[in-house]
């Protein structure tokens, strides 16, 4: 499959603090970001017109930690086959048992996450949250942690591994309801959903058409099938542009009055 060349990123949707097309791709492609290496996610981050951050690759987490002006964007990967387990270990938090290989991930940079907050002066900003695959329930539980300081503008996830069991799942929506929305398309491996979990966020279907992809059961979820998001996301972020493009047009032309038009 080819993959289409990359436009340019705009920021702009994520200061609008709301789900779009834009949004949605532009949390895909730094979901695939947060699996590359530190020096790739910095020279891509600084392209996209981030100013700052924090990069981390530790035992468990990898990703980065990115601002730029009212704009802090976080993003999670984990590779660990782990996450195949029908049975998962659980944490107990104030608001729910949770994922505990997510929330171990979660723990190995939540002090440099928190210090970065503070120094940025956060809580005003629009902080958005994102993982693929077990980088996705780390974006949701670190949503669920970071919340009560440096409120959440969004969280955009995609094919996520269950994050927790049904107390923390209920007070989880209730919570970020409006904000929080998660990412399934034909052709991705869907993790199982062991007993007493529940999946959390609004759905959003993407039909990426016919997969030749091997079944969950036989293997951890890849970092490929977010590549078909990306193209298919990208593909609907195009369109919205040159409407806006074609109807920004329109309007300037009907504003010229005659003498403009005159020889």
């Amino acid at each position: 499959m080819s993959v289409p060349p990359q436009i340019p990123v705009s920021l702009g949707a994520l200061r609008a603090r709301k789900l779009s097309s834009e949004s949605a791709w532009t949390l895909a492609l730094a979901s695939r970001l947060a699996h590359e290496s530190a020096e790739v996610a910095g020279e891509t981050l600084s392209a996209w017109g981030f100013e700052s951050g924090e990069l981390f690759g530790v035992a468990k987490a990898r990703g980065f930690l990115a601002a730029t002006g009212e704009v802090v964007l976080i993003a999670f990967a984990v590779d660990d086959a782990e996450g195949r387990a029908r049975e998962m270990a659980v944490v107990e938090r104030p608001n729910g048992e949770v994922n505990a290989i997510a929330f171990a991930a979660f723990a190995e940079v939540q002090e440099l996450l928190r210090a970065a907050l503070r120094i940025l002066k956060a809580e005003g900003k629009a902080i958005w949250v994102t993982g693929h695959g077990l980088g996705g329930a780390v974006a949701i539980i670190a949503a669920s942690e970071l919340d009560a300081q440096f409120p959440i503008a969004g969280i955009h996830t995609y094919n996520p591994a269950c994050a927790g069991k049904l107390q923390f799942a209920d007070w989880f929506d209730a919570t970020f309801l409006g904000r929080s929305y998660r990412f399934e398309a034909t052709g991705d491996r869907i993790f199982s959903v062991a007993p007493g979990f529940r999946q959390v966020q609004q759905l959003v279907r993407l039909d990426l058409g016919d997969s030749d992809d091997v079944p969950g059961e036989e293997s951890i979820v890849t970092t490929r099938p977010l590549d078909r998001y990306i193209e298919r996301l990208q593909s609907q972020v195009e369109t919205e542009r040159l409407k806006r493009k074609d109807t920004t047009a329109e309007t300037r032309g009907a504003s010229r009055s005659p003498a403009e038009d005159a020889p």
